[in-house]
């Protein structure tokens, strides 16, 4: 974990990939991550990634284990 990284402290992959960013390596997998650059959370600058701060993300990462269905909702 390095909180000064571009996914923050923490990133965990999701089994979904996106069906219209298909340009990132491996094609559009969809994650949930933290960030080093809060002011872009909630902004439309990732490729299908939900940006958490880093401490919220730290905090998910206590009940969202492996496995655990999530659902990504607008």
């Amino acid at each position: 974990p390095n909180p000064n990284q571009i996914y923050g402290v923490l990133i965990m992959g999701l089994s979904t990939f996106s069906v219209e960013l298909t340009d990132w390596p491996g094609g559009g997998q969809v994650g949930i991550h933290g960030t080093n650059d809060p002011k872009t959370i909630g902004t439309d600058v990732s490729h299908g990634c939900v940006r958490l701060n880093n401490a919220d993300i730290l905090e998910l990462s206590n009940d969202v284990h492996l496995g655990t269905p999530v659902f990504v909702q607008e």
